[in-house]
């Protein structure tokens, strides 16, 4: 029978970890008794253990997946960009950047787009579509694609001009971090299914780390993140941040009885946390019910919606889900701004570096030749 909630390993020490399967699981005919429901992720930036997907790609499209590596949520990126020791420094001269770019001659046969006096060609342009892991026959797909590829070339040719360079000693940090936990032959195999190999991949990590050094080193450096702007955004978006703890006793949806009794043994004084323990049939049952931290959009509406009702020690009437039945205890709530001011930090100078970096490739649009030859 399965439970309210995919619990959340990243949140605060009160969630509970287990192996929990998801309705798509169920419907794969995988075994269904005491798991619990899947719920949508927080959004924040992943730690990678692997390949992500901004080295299978390479594409600019991508290119803030790669600040993971330089920036730690909530804080400025101030100290993360260690400049190369003079004597490992390499410098970019444009032949590295992915896809593989060539003079421009006479005519257009053979490229997509010519970038002041650079060609992308058509050979490397199907390469970057036939990376992606979905339909690429649209035109406007297509168009999207050559658009992120000129901004590359725009963004490495701007970095080069600025002295920026890289070191082989960063790139190998990057390539380690890639590779996470995978074998030497595991990390081939996965590099090889994504059309990849690691002279390739190098190439790609070393493309974007002189990109994002660049905009580090000239065009965040003035990012502020104010108390204020913080304390702004969060009285702006409260209901939407405030995280609350609760626990629940889940019955089977043929034991409406079996709720009902609990109910009224609850409402009487009876111990939430032992009643969970002898009559949940979800994982969280054996903990009492502890659910952990969680905001909004991470349950089903019938059970958020009960939940964000309740004041703190309140415990809900019964609430059907699609999973059974629930009855619902709020033990926390997380209201007090200091609880979300290195989350809201880091969200706000994501935002700051987002519109800067949009203004920054426009400028360089504006100020360069650029040709496209899609047919």
């Amino acid at each position: 029978m399965s439970d309210t909630e995919q619990e959340n390993q990243e949140n605060s020490e009160g969630n509970q970890e287990s192996q929990d399967e998801t309705p798509e699981n169920q419907e794969n005919g995988e075994s269904s008794e005491t798991q619990e429901e899947k719920t949508q992720e927080p959004q924040k930036a992943p730690k990678s253990k692997g390949i992500s997907l901004v080295y299978v790609l390479g594409i600019v499209a991508v290119l803030f997946l790669a600040f993971v590596f330089w920036f730690t949520p909530g804080q400025a990126p101030t100290g993360n960009v260690v400049l190369p020791d003079s004597d490992n420094e390499v410098p970019n001269d444009g032949t590295d950047i992915l896809p593989d770019t060539s003079p421009a001659d006479n005519g257009n046969a053979g490229f997509v787009a010519v970038v002041n006096g650079t060609e992308i060609t058509d050979a490397s342009f199907q390469e970057e579509l036939s990376r992606l892991q979905f339909d690429t026959s649209s035109k406007e797909v297509q168009i999207e694609v050559l658009d992120q590829l000129i901004a590359m070339v725009l963004l490495t040719d701007e970095s080069n001009a600025a002295g920026t360079v890289v070191s082989e000693e960063e790139i190998n940090d990057e390539v380690a971090n890639a590779k996470g936990p995978y074998s030497d032959e595991d990390f081939d195999d996965l590099l090889a299914q994504n059309g990849l190999t690691m002279d390739g991949l190098r190439k790609i990590l070393g493309d974007n780390l002189l990109i994002a050094k660049y905009l580090n080193e000239n065009v965040f450096t003035l990012i502020e993140v104010t108390d204020k702007e913080i304390e702004d955004h969060f009285n702006e978006n409260l209901d939407d941040l405030i995280q609350i703890k609760a626990s629940h006793i889940l019955y089977a949806s043929d034991d409406l009885n079996g709720a009902e009794d609990a109910l009224e043994r609850l409402n009487a004084g009876a111990d939430f946390a032992e009643t969970a323990i002898a009559e949940s049939t979800g994982p969280t049952g054996p903990n009492g019910g502890d659910l952990g931290f969680f905001s909004r959009g991470q349950m089903v509406g019938e059970f958020e919606d009960a939940a964000f009702a309740l004041e703190v020690g309140e415990i809900s009437g019964i609430v059907e889900t699609q999973f059974g039945y629930h009855i619902i205890k709020v033990t926390d709530k997380n209201t007090d701004l200091e609880d979300y001011v290195q989350d809201l930090n880091g969200l706000l100078y994501f935002e700051k570096q987002k519109t800067l970096y949009e203004e920054e490739l426009e400028r360089l649009r504006e100020n360069a030749e650029i040709e496209t030859f899609l047919t």
